[in-house]
């Protein structure tokens, strides 16, 4: 059994921590389970059918759909202009070729398959308007499950299961179908733009919780906003985790949170695990930073020899937030959709850091296994 498996869920109330394996456990669980008339949507950036994991959870979709299930998958248009860091099918056309690659040819084999039931349907979202668009810019950055009452969001995509990243998982009726109504709305337009128009939406689950929507208007973020507002009420501690060390605004609010004592933790990822081209620009962007900040705020970056750090997490002793936001304007300006649970429960808030410390301990432990130790 992985590490990531050996990780239990833990919950608070109806709401439970899954890791990225756990994730696709209970995705395969639950499409295995979905009867004749059961709604699944499941909705990622990208999706590698490659991996073994992703395959197993891509078979269950598709089983659930042949057994009569209300499927609906979206997959961002990204994943077919950027692919391993070559421009993909959808930089140089704004539909897919007849001609593709192996590994295009089976993303698309997959989406013409639950295409061909009658009760499901499978979309690429935010196509590109002509011809070499910026792949990063106009995208939806969601990552979304609901089966039947219940629904998952966090930072999973359907990819590397060794990430280390998060989904929260809730039994929620009302909730799932307000999420499921807006979330379908994106499915059938094609566009998270066009579905949730020019200003981000709050789904009220209840008195301490609800979700956040991005509609991915450039320069505008509810889930920033009221991220930087958890921050600034931050009191005795503070854990934020990132793929990269959050810069700009978002430094500055952190070091006035560790100017009032409170205890900041910044767990970030590795350069190397950003890429040549992302990889450089954060190495400026660190540098630029640490010209304005103490060394201690950078003490918690992940070593190279770990796995790559993925989930979005900002939690501290006022509540928390989980979902697709990296929590910094990178996103924003370019103008990205995106989801993030927010809630007041301190003791979730509480669950959810020791969850990710311990998750990102296991990986270390995870990755000696694999291979012989670097040097940082």
């Amino acid at each position: 059994m992985s590490t990531a498996e050996a990780l239990a869920p833990d919950m608070v109330d109806t709401m439970t921590f899954y890791t990225k394996r756990e994730y696709f456990g209970e995705l395969n669980r639950r499409f295995a389970a979905a009867t004749a008339g059961t709604r699944i949507l499941l909705m990622s950036m990208n999706f590698d059918p490659e991996i073994p994991e992703v395959a197993e959870v891509m078979t269950n979709l598709e089983g659930a759909a042949q057994r009569g299930a209300d499927v609906s998958f979206g997959v961002d248009a990204y994943d077919f202009m950027l692919a391993n860091g070559r421009p993909g099918p959808l930089f140089y056309h704004t539909e897919l070729p007849a001609q593709l690659s192996p590994s295009m040819q089976r993303r698309r084999n997959i989406l013409e398959r639950l295409n061909g039931h009658d009760n499901a349907r499978a979309v690429i979202l935010n196509k590109p308007a002509h011809r070499f668009s910026l792949p990063v810019a106009g995208r939806s950055h969601i990552k979304a499950a609901i089966i039947g009452n219940y629904f998952l969001v966090g930072g999973c995509n359907l990819d590397d299961p060794d990430y280390i990243d998060m989904m929260l998982g809730r039994e929620d009726a009302s909730g799932s179908d307000k999420l499921y109504q807006l979330m379908r709305s994106v499915l059938e337009t094609g566009s998270a733009r066009k579905a949730l128009g020019d200003s981000d939406q709050t789904i009220v689950l209840d008195d301490a919780t609800s979700i956040l929507i991005d509609a991915g208007v450039p320069d505008q973020s509810l889930i920033l906003d009221e991220s930087l507002k958890l921050v600034d009420a931050a009191e005795k501690w503070l854990t934020i985790t990132c793929q990269f060390f959050p810069n700009s605004i978002t430094a500055r609010h952190l070091l006035q949170a560790k100017n009032r004592d409170v205890a900041v933790n910044i767990l970030y990822g590795h350069l190397r695990h950003q890429g040549l081209i992302g990889g450089t620009g954060q190495l400026i962007s660190q540098l630029i930073e640490r010209c304005h900040l103490p060394a201690d705020m950078f003490k918690d970056g992940l070593t190279r020899s770990q796995s790559r750090l993925h989930v979005k997490l900002l939690t501290c002793d006022q509540g928390i937030e989980i979902g697709s936001h990296n929590y910094v304007r990178a996103g924003v300006r370019l103008g990205t959709a995106e989801m993030t649970l927010r809630s007041s429960n301190v003791e979730l808030a509480g669950r959810a850091r020791i969850f990710i410390e311990r998750a990102i301990q296991k990986s270390a432990v995870m990755q000696r296994g694999k291979q012989p130790a670097l040097q940082d």
